[in-house]
């Protein structure tokens, strides 16, 4: 072979190594142009994009309608979004929603992951955009096309907190240092469990009231102040018992002896022991007029407790507890026991009962009475 023949060998076999390198440069240009393109074309590239949007306007933007519910009087906007920031700084994902999605958009789910608690705070749809084509791929029939913002939509009402309170309708309540009003109650006028069966004993029994608080971002921390404006502490021990007071040593002396007084007296005319009708006469001096007590009392005259009571022996009248309910009623808790001597036999009776006395001293009455 001619050393011109060798040298047309050697350009054509260089020409074709260059046309070789060209077509494999060509292919791997377009599957990196078609890579970027598909990559594009992901909604996972869309919501990461997104996810790059949630500024600190944009959450503010976001938390509006649920921050328009915060009720004022207690707690500010502004102060109420700086706690959902506290949620949103520990860390904020995104998962695929398992329904929703179609051909056309994808649906995910934005999930606020605050100590791996997930709490799903809103929903993003992303929908295929048809103004987003690439062409170059399109004129090769691929029909790749991007995704953009469809809809979103947030709600923050996980973080509300809520809680309620029962207490005198005399206290008074606050939320974090800021008024509850009486708009928050919602029963009103309940009785005490504990004085059940006396309010028909005086017009002067207290009643509870039951706040609700709801709405509310934060540490929800009910505080409360008596009808003196002493802070009163509420635990999950706090009885209804708890809200009353103890009679002041003076009162306690003179209760308990009126008291006694009373309960001689009225075992006296309920064992029939003596006139009927004095004895009658001499218990009613302790008893309010037109109550309940006092028309059992009445009625008592024609049936005494023990019929055919010769004699009785009060052996003992005790005090056992006696609470302020109100500045002038008191509820006395009473045991005694008697031996009382009947023509079929001797009857030994020990009993417990409570009773309502309202007044002053000089001016105690017996408002109701009962048995437990």
């Amino acid at each position: 072979m001619s050393k011109k023949s060798n040298r047309l060998y050697a350009l054509s076999l260089a020409l074709y190594c260059l046309l070789i390198l060209a077509a494999i440069l060509f292919i791997m240009f377009f599957l990196w142009k078609y890579a970027a393109a598909y990559e594009a074309s992901l909604p996972t590239t869309a919501i990461d994009q997104y996810m790059q949007t949630l500024t600190r306007e944009k959450w503010r933007s976001l938390a509006d309608p649920t921050l328009k519910e915060v009720r004022s009087d207690l707690q500010t906007e502004d102060s109420c979004f700086d706690y959902i920031m506290t949620y949103v700084d520990k860390g904020v994902k995104y998962t695929r929603a398992s329904g929703g999605s179609t051909d056309g958009s994808v649906r995910y789910n934005i999930i606020c992951d605050p100590d791996g608690e997930n709490f799903q705070i809103g929903t993003v749809s992303l929908k295929k955009d048809p103004e987003a084509q690439y062409p170059f791929l399109e004129q090769l029939g691929y029909g790749l096309h991007s995704y953009s913002l469809e809809s979103e939509s947030y709600d923050f009402s996980f973080i509300f907190g809520a809680t309620e309170i029962t207490i005198p309708k005399e206290y008074t309540v606050y939320l974090n240092g800021s008024l509850v009003d009486s708009t928050y109650i919602v029963e009103d006028n309940i009785q005490y469990e504990y004085l059940k069966d006396f309010y028909d004993g005086t017009d002067n029994m207290p009643y509870l009231c039951r706040y609700a608080v709801d709405s509310v971002f934060g540490d929800v921390e009910l505080t409360v102040s008596d009808e003196n404006g002493n802070p009163f502490e509420i635990t999950k021990e706090t009885t209804e018992t708890d809200f009353l007071h103890d009679a002041d040593p003076a009162q306690e002396v003179e209760l308990t002896t009126y008291t006694k007084s009373f309960v001689e007296q009225y075992l006296y005319y309920s064992c029939g022991i003596g006139d009927g009708t004095a004895q009658y006469f001499n218990t009613m001096t302790y008893v309010k007029e037109n109550t309940k007590l006092a028309e059992r009392l009445k009625l008592a005259l024609d049936g005494k407790m023990w019929s055919n009571t010769s004699y009785l022996t009060i052996k003992s009248i005790d005090v056992n507890d006696i609470v302020k309910i109100t500045e002038s009623d008191f509820l006395v808790d009473v045991s005694y026991s008697c031996t009382a001597y009947l023509t079929s036999g001797v009857n030994e009776i020990d009993e417990s009962f409570k009773i309502l006395i309202s007044g002053a001293p000089g001016s105690y009455m017996v408002t109701a009475l009962k048995y437990y």
